[in-house]
């Protein structure tokens, strides 16, 4: 999963991640885009994790203290097998 977009004073960007920063690993267990959003949800705001990424060839572990999800966030990722429903 390659960051995107960082939103200005969010958790991301407090702890110094950045836009094309590739993100392998969450406290040390291997996640995708959709393995990483299930794994926060399992925890706490003001929890800390250790999120590892590549950032330009070169392996960083960088903590991330979580917060509440904003309620106005959106998320978009792919389905591999969608159903009639999400095609439509």
């Amino acid at each position: 999963m390659v960051i995107a977009n960082v939103v200005k004073d969010s958790p991301a960007e407090k702890a110094g991640l950045y836009v094309d920063d590739e993100v392998v690993a969450l406290d040390g267990y291997r996640v995708d885009g959709a393995g990483l959003l299930a794994r926060c949800d399992e925890r706490r705001p003001d929890e800390t994790v250790r999120l590892t990424v590549f950032r330009r060839d070169a392996l960083t572990e960088v903590p991330v203290t979580l917060a509440p999800r904003p309620s106005d966030a959106f998320y978009v990722a792919r389905v591999e097998s969608p159903t009639a429903r999400p095609k439509a």
